[in-house]
């Protein structure tokens, strides 16, 4: 897929989806209970998820679909609105959260968002 919309649109769904399977339990940060060789492998996936979608805004960007705008700064809120709140048990109302993240996350990079989103169209 090379439209840099539907590819962001894509890596909010993904996160939601890994945010379901992966949640953190609350508790103690995990700083203080992971090992340094542990706490070193989850940075580096962090980093990894950061390239992908520092690659998805910059080709934004680049095709017109964003507009300019400072990708370091970008990558920090985009994620940190993914992160921010558990989605709800219920589909229906998972659905409705991730299609209002989305639509919130595509509107802060400045992506047209007129159309529906995935989700509404399926």
């Amino acid at each position: 897929m090379s439209d840099p919309v539907e590819q962001l649109r894509t890596y909010i769904r993904q996160q939601a989806q890994l945010k379901r399977v992966f949640h953190l339990a609350p508790g103690p940060d995990l700083r203080t209970v992971l090992s340094r060789t542990t706490r070193q492998r989850l940075r580096e996936h962090a980093e990894l998820v950061e390239t992908i979608l520092r690659r998805i805004v910059r080709s934004g960007i680049d095709a017109g679909e964003f507009p300019p705008q400072d990708i370091d700064t970008t990558v920090q809120l985009v994620n940190a609105c993914l992160s921010g709140r558990p989605a709800p048990d219920d589909p229906a109302a998972r659905a409705q959260a991730v299609d209002a993240t989305e639509a919130f996350v595509l509107r802060a990079v400045g992506a047209d968002v007129r159309e529906p989103t995935l989700a509404v169209r399926r």
